[in-house]
């Protein structure tokens, strides 16, 4: 049905869409319940089974550990797998043997071991889903330290591919993720010929959605790495945020901790909301916009900054860790290009935000995680009002060419939440914190579409 901008405004006010957001998420659980009570099968995951032969990598306390069980091709006293990060101290994932035992200088050895490498960010590779974060090999052999900063490096440190953790370090360099515990993720298989099959992990690089992916690689004795398979296992797009700014160029951080990436992903995507409230205030502002919409963004961009501590501390709480969003700045926006933004991440992401956030609030089984989602799901209903209202004043002042794309960029970004929303999350987020599964997703969705302009 055809609403005019006017009819949007009013019904979308705070006390109206608070009201829709309570009535949706009660009827959407009754709906889940019901059919749960009726026996509907869950989604199963679309992984396909592992080949016999595949084994998981070498981990210590759940960490890879797989440097001590290579075979280099020249002796030494240690050796570390490192990780150094803008954001954090980075570590020592995997350290073998004894640094500068056999050292002259021990005292010199050390400082120079402790120190390698950290002030280098030309040297390892990128991992994670955070491009600046890097890890690389320190090697010790005497006095000598020295580090292992390229493919290359890593190929004539290593020798002949002849273990399977050597397999899974070339992998992993080459930007494959391991977990630890989860054979079906992170595993190695031996072939008869001396090659190695690895699976492991990536995330892809844009937020909208996050998409992980499992591979299957092969790795020759040269250390040559073809890729064999890959099935997408994960989309995320369902957590409680607000807008994205334009420019935002940052990605979460990734532990293989399903509750503690989840939240950590909301963290960083909060934050960068913080920044987008800002933007849009400055650039209302340059347009002429009414005072009170001014006045509202600079407002909401407070609201982001307390849910990003908030969901910072549910982050953490679950191993989860968060980085803050790097946005590149942008010249003052068209009034289209700002109308189009708010139809997409306001009228239709914040709106299906709220909602989302109040079914978490209500079907969480975790205290902590469903009180923070009910608070942050109310601000959000108040920042989806002012998305209606925003829209309603910016349309008028489009043509018609102008708005017809508005509206159509609209209606794609329905269709892109639908399939997001098809998609199933691991056990523990809609348990522990009621993210909703597919067909509840899809009533919300429902919902929303008779609700936005």
């Amino acid at each position: 049905m055809k609403r005019t901008a006017t009819r949007c405004r009013s019904v979308l006010d705070d006390i109206f869409l608070r009201a829709l957001v309570r009535d949706i998420v009660r009827g959407s659980i009754a709906a889940s319940l019901a059919a749960t009570a009726a026996g509907c099968p869950e989604d199963p995951t679309s992984l396909k089974p592992l080949d016999e032969g595949f084994i998981e990598p070498s981990c210590r306390d759940g960490v890879w550990n797989g440097l001590a069980a290579i075979e280099p091709s020249e002796p030494f006293n240690a050796a570390v797998w490192r990780t150094a990060s803008m954001y954090t101290a980075g570590g020592d994932v995997s350290l073998v043997g004894v640094p500068c035992e056999d050292a002259s200088d021990a005292a010199a050895c050390n400082a120079a071991w402790d120190q390698a490498g950290k002030d280098d960010p030309t040297i390892g590779h990128e991992f994670g889903i955070q491009t600046l974060e890097r890890e690389y090999v320190v090697v010790n052999r005497g006095d000598d330290v020295s580090t292992v900063g390229t493919r290359q490096e890593l190929v004539d440190f290593l020798g002949s591919i002849d273990t399977p953790d050597e397999a899974i370090a070339l992998a992993r360099w080459d930007g494959y993720a391991l977990r630890c515990g989860d054979r079906t993720l992170s595993s190695v298989k031996s072939l008869e010929d001396g090659r190695y099959d690895v699976v492991g992990t990536r995330v892809t690089m844009t937020c909208a959605p996050i998409e992980e992916t499992r591979f299957t690689v092969r790795i020759d004795q040269d250390g040559q790495l073809t890729q064999l398979a890959a099935e997408v296992f994960s989309i995320e797009e369902g957590v409680c945020v607000g807008r994205k700014p334009e420019g935002l160029c940052s990605r979460s951080s990734a532990s293989g901790r399903a509750l503690g990436d989840y939240f950590a992903r909301a963290a960083h995507l909060e934050a960068a909301s913080v920044i987008a409230f800002e933007v849009l205030a400055d650039e209302l502002a340059a347009h002429g916009a009414p005072s009170r919409l001014i006045a509202l963004a600079r407002r909401f961009a407070g609201d982001e900054a307390r849910h990003t501590a908030q969901v910072t501390a549910l982050a953490q709480r679950f191993g989860g860790t968060v980085l803050a969003p790097i946005v590149v700045q942008q010249p003052v926006r068209t009034l289209e290009a700002i109308a189009l933004e708010n139809a997409v991440e306001g009228c239709v992401r914040e709106t299906y935000g709220a909602l989302f956030g109040a079914y978490q609030g209500e079907v969480a089984s975790d205290p902590r995680v469903a009180a923070c989602m009910r608070e942050i799901a109310g601000d959000e209903a108040q920042h989806a009002s002012l998305s209606h209202t925003l829209h309603a004043w910016l349309m008028p002042r489009l043509s018609p060419h102008a708005q017809a794309r508005v509206l159509a960029a609209q209606r794609e970004d329905l269709l892109a939440l639908r399939g997001e929303a098809t998609r199933t999350s691991d056990a523990a987020l809609h348990d522990v914190a009621g993210v909703p599964r597919p067909a509840a997703a899809l009533r919300l969705l429902d919902s929303l579409e008779l609700a936005i302009c």
